[in-house]
């Protein structure tokens, strides 16, 4: 931006005019700065803001303006015949006598030789970051510009330094750049460990992280700093108070997923031992792909029956349906009635209704898979058992598993039985949870599927 501090012009104005070596003050050819449109309390008024997009352009057409007249004030003048070279710092033969001696053009000169002290620059530019932060969110971006360039100056001053990258942080705060915050706030403290409000805003990141901990240890640091500090002290109070309410969530939460996993795992051990107890095999799920997700465990109820989840296979056309609970005691042919309910509308792939509960057959498949191992090993406790579930379940030798599968052939079901008796008969392998195959009776189908036999697994 083009902002021209009052004293940089007033020293622009010094090299252009024909001084006196006696008196030191400027020539009766001057022209007068109110002529001229030239205001320096102005123009240091205008620096010490940063100026709207509108207010930079009309400066800059008052600079151009004044320069130009300030050219046309001397256009076509000769010089005096009385005007002495020697007068002019440019043109002085002994330039270190006129510094000793206070003249004060001579110290015009020597400023504009001279950048400003980058102390004095880094200054200016927190300044103008400082105006624009006032001026409200959209100036945001502006104000972290003046930062970084009043970081970049280069200034040997480290406590200044460190000013300068905190306010940085308190501005990428305001926009919620945590981890900016953070990175600048560090960078102050390492240049000036007593800057508390890097530990304040440094604090507030991590909170917005929800770095409670680390956090509390940022403000307990800054209190030893400055012990009395009552915003970091009120955050540190409020803080702990939230913390400690969150960990005791946590605990909670904690309790009540341990005490879930217990009194389920205690239903799974009573239904692992009813199972045993009516003598039914178990063997491996490999149907689980058709549960669409749903829970595939049998449980028990409070009167001691197993309630099982039953998949029924409609193999001629490659669907099914999955039942989520059906009673031990319930009838197979009250089961297979709630999938062919006359009042109900057929399934897309039988809008012949040739699938009735009096058309078809139901099957299941003997020897349909490994058979799992019970063992003689007792669960003592809720980890014995959570640790045998996960290190998976023993089984028998290869050999046997493999005769077994030769014996494998569809077994037609007694729709007249119920559920557990069917479970219980022999060479039923339940494979996961009881699967049946359903089909048209003496159908053309039902000939090939009985031919082929169950798929091995």
């Amino acid at each position: 931006s083009r902002v021209i501090s009052s004293r940089s012009f007033a020293c622009f104005l010094l090299l252009f005019q024909p001084l006196s070596s006696s008196s030191f003050h400027r020539m009766s050819v001057q022209p007068d700065p109110e002529d001229l449109n030239i205001n320096s309390a102005k123009l240091a008024q205008q620096n010490e803001r940063v100026l709207s997009a509108q207010e930079k352009a009309k400066q800059e057409a008052d600079e151009d303006e004044a320069l130009e007249n300030f050219a046309n004030a001397f256009k076509g003048k000769p010089i005096p015949d009385d005007w002495e070279p020697n007068s002019h710092p440019y043109f002085m033969s002994d330039l270190e006598r006129e510094m000793q001696a206070g003249n004060p053009y001579v110290d015009a000169f020597q400023q504009l030789l001279y950048e400003d002290p980058p102390e004095e620059i880094a200054e200016n530019k927190k300044q103008q970051g400082n105006d624009a932060l006032k001026r409200g969110p959209k100036y945001y971006d502006d104000a972290i510009k003046c930062y970084t360039a009043a970081i970049d100056a280069g200034s040997s001053d480290n406590k200044a330094n460190a000013v300068y990258y905190s306010n940085r942080a308190a501005v990428q705060l305001l926009k919620r750049n945590f981890g900016k915050v953070i990175e600048d706030c560090e960078s102050a403290l390492k240049l000036d460990a007593g800057n508390v409000k890097a530990y304040f805003r440094c604090s507030k990141a991590m909170l917005g992280l929800h770095k409670y901990t680390q956090a509390m240890e940022k403000m307990e640091a800054g209190l030893k700093v400055d012990g009395e500090n009552k915003e970091l002290k009120k955050m540190l109070e409020e803080t702990r108070k939230k913390h400690q309410q969150q960990q005791d969530e946590v605990k909670k939460k904690e309790q009540a997923k341990a005490k879930a996993m217990v009194a389920e795992s205690s239903k799974s051990r009573a239904a692992r031992k009813a199972i045993e107890d009516r003598g039914i095999v178990m063997g491996e799920s490999v149907y689980q792909g058709l549960s669409g997700g749903q829970n595939v465990e049998s449980k028990v109820d409070e009167e001691g029956h197993l309630h099982w989840p039953v998949l029924v296979v409609y193999p001629e056309f490659d669907q099914s349906d999955f039942l989520q609970d059906v009673h031990e005691l319930a009838a197979v042919a009250d089961t297979i009635a709630l999938l062919f309910d006359p009042s109900q509308p057929p399934p897309d792939w039988d809008q012949g209704r040739k699938y009735t509960t009096s058309s078809v057959r139901v099957y299941y498949a003997s020897y349909a898979c490994k058979e799992l191992s019970t063992g003689k090993k007792k669960v003592e406790s809720d980890e014995d058992f959570i640790g045998s579930l996960l290190s998976g379940s023993d089984r028998k030798g290869k050999a046997e598993e493999y005769a077994r599968a030769d014996k494998s052939k569809y077994i037609e079901v007694d729709l007249t039985k119920s559920l557990v008796e069917v479970l219980q008969q022999e060479g039923h392998v339940v494979p996961g949870f009881p699967v049946f195959h359903v089909v048209v009776r003496d159908s053309v189908f039902e000939r090939h599927f009985l031919a082929k036999g169950p798929t091995e697994f």
